[in-house]
């Protein structure tokens, strides 16, 4: 089903209620995914959630519209928009990050300079790896139902799952889902 502006405005309700009671972060910034940082850009649902946030600019610590470009830039803590834009900026990011490691990863093995520069680098690569990868997540809270609901990677293993599992725990723990509730 589609959303609504209104559920555009729960979803940044919930993102700030899970921010502050499991990421710790104090005072969430808000933004709405957009094509561009200006009030009037977008399909209708980015004006209007647009609107609903302005409307409350100080409640929702809200930072205006936030591109595509801008998600990893620290620009907000919690971005709102639908599900397909949702997951359309997911699995584009899943993959640009993928074939960034493939391209690095060939660079490292071109030549001798180049085995010798990814030797050395491989520790912090794999630092890197471990910050990014799905499997030490495990997976993402699902926001807005009753009850812990924890989404996976269609593709995850055992270490991922016992990662989505210590995800639920610290859902319990930190009863984030009576904080959303009573939020709302």
């Amino acid at each position: 089903s589609n959303c609504t502006p209104q559920m555009l405005k729960q979803f940044a309700v919930m993102g700030m209620t899970f921010s502050k009671n499991v990421l710790g972060i104090e005072n969430p910034r808000v933004g709405v995914l957009n094509i561009g940082e200006e009030a009037g850009k977008g399909n209708e649902l980015a004006q209007a959630a647009y609107n609903l946030l302005e409307e409350e600019k100080e409640k929702f610590n809200f930072m205006g519209n936030v591109e595509g470009r801008e998600l990893f830039l620290n620009v907000c803590d919690v971005v709102v928009c639908d599900g397909f834009a949702g997951n359309v900026v997911l699995k584009a990011t899943e993959g640009t990050a993928s074939l960034l490691f493939k391209m690095i990863k060939s660079e490292f093995k071109s030549d001798f300079l180049g085995m010798i520069i990814g030797a050395l680098a491989k520790p912090f690569m794999r630092r890197i790896y471990e910050k990014i990868n799905y499997e030490e997540f495990g997976g993402a809270l699902l926001l807005g139902v009753k009850g812990i609901t924890v989404i996976s990677h269609g593709s995850s293993k055992a270490y991922a799952i016992k990662n989505a599992v210590r995800v639920a725990k610290e859902a319990v723990i930190t009863g984030v889902n009576t904080k959303i509730a009573e939020s709302i």
